[in-house]
């Protein structure tokens, strides 16, 4: 269980769906299948000329190598890319409030808090303009959000920001204190210097 949702501070487990989901419609790269499917083009060809391919050894081969690279990949967790510490506002000040911390520090999402590290909501800048009347931050933000654990692998953390819709997802640790928060800035930036890994 990497991902929870929060309701006003009060956690429960969330329930990933994947099926029919944007990301899952996505047509993977398989590249055992691909190699196969060339290594029996390549022997009906060869047949044809006489020759035998030896299509098992080459698959076995193949298997070989991504169980070597697989052993020496770095995993990436939602800690690794999070943004912390992170800047945050508290249930019961004002929306200018809101409005200026994200002004100064050009944030569009901020986490709310009750006390020192208790995550009761996210606010967005687009919850501050469709703010007609409500001039208190606990009138507008959003109680129910979804949350990463910090042992959250990245690649789940991106398929679920995706098929969500998620700008901004909170990161937690396993006491359900807020530790960071990640992006789809952080997220990119990860992208970019996935070579360096």
């Amino acid at each position: 269980m990497s991902f929870l949702v929060s309701f006003n501070g009060q956690y429960s487990p969330y329930v990933y769906k994947t099926e029919g989901s944007p990301s899952v419609r996505i047509q993977t790269l398989t590249p055992m299948k691909d190699f196969e499917t060339e290594l029996i083009q390549a022997q009906e060809t060869a047949e044809g000329d006489g020759k035998v391919v030896q299509k098992n050894a080459g698959v076995g081969a193949y298997q070989k190598q991504v169980k070597q690279f697989e052993a020496k990949k770095k995993r990436i967790h939602a800690k690794d890319i999070m943004s912390s510490p992170l800047h945050t506002i508290q249930k019961h000040q004002s929306i200018a409030e809101a409005t200026e911390i994200m002004s100064r520090m050009g944030f569009r999402h901020l986490p709310v808090l009750e006390g020192v590290d208790h995550l009761v909501g996210m606010i967005s800048q687009r919850d501050i303009l469709c703010a007609k009347t409500a001039r208190g931050v606990s009138e507008i933000m959003n109680p129910q959000i979804i949350v990463a654990l910090d042992s959250a692998r990245i690649q789940d953390t991106a398929h679920l920001m995706l098929d969500e819709k998620i700008n901004a997802l909170p990161v937690v640790n396993i006491h359900h204190k807020l530790v960071g928060i990640i992006t789809l800035s952080d997220i990119l930036k990860f992208v970019i210097h996935m070579d360096e890994l």
